[in-house]
């Protein structure tokens, strides 16, 4: 399972699914990396969006 995140201000934050606010998981690197790359086009350079793989 892999997940998106960033440092923002010292803190760390995690994507969160817009409809129920839970943290948005995804099965297959490729595809959180293709969303990460989307996201990080309108974002600044210093809260960049990384994919992290985690385990549970």
């Amino acid at each position: 399972m892999y997940i998106l995140h960033r440092k923002n201000n010292g803190t760390h934050e995690v994507l969160k699914d817009s409809l129920n606010r839970a943290f948005k998981f995804f099965v297959d690197q490729h595809e959180a990396s293709k969303l990460s790359s989307k996201l990080n086009q309108y974002t600044h350079q210093g809260k960049q969006w990384r994919v992290k793989k985690i385990n549970l």
